[in-house]
């Protein structure tokens, strides 16, 4: 926490191209999973809550798949375990290796100046997230 989130330019599954400079002003969610994880309902469960909460808030989540080679999985899984309306993308551009994610639970909330605030390894809880993002709204 506290450095400069990582450069990324990225494709969501509806083919759009976004990039870390296009968050620029807009607090957001990176959360690496793989089609099929064990962790990933609770997760995306986790992530629907605080989506729910702070959208209106200028809240982006990005759920990045990190194994896949097409955006099949990441559809197949937002299906799986109703995810919600965020960008669903594929790791196209060593966006975990750059974070630094360590397991299939990284989750980290980046400020509006695209600085990492918070950072976790372990399956994410909602009141912890929301307490966080709250800091930076």
């Amino acid at each position: 926490p506290n450095t400069k989130a990582p450069s990324f330019t990225l494709s969501d599954e509806n083919g759009n191209k976004f990039t870390d400079q296009d968050l620029k002003g807009r607090i957001y969610i990176i959360q690496g999973f793989t089609p099929g994880c064990s962790s990933c309902a609770r997760e995306i469960a986790t992530l629907n809550k605080v989506y729910d909460k702070f959208r209106d808030k200028d809240l982006e989540i990005i759920s990045l798949d990190i194994a896949s080679e097409t955006i099949d999985g990441a559809i197949e899984t937002k299906q799986q375990f109703n995810g919600g309306a965020w960008r669903w993308t594929i790791d196209t551009d060593n966006v975990a290796v750059n974070f630094g994610m360590a397991t299939l639970e990284s989750t980290y909330i980046v400020d509006k100046q695209g600085i990492i605030k918070y950072k976790d390894e372990t399956i994410s809880d909602t009141n912890i997230l929301s307490q966080e993002i709250q800091k930076l709204i």
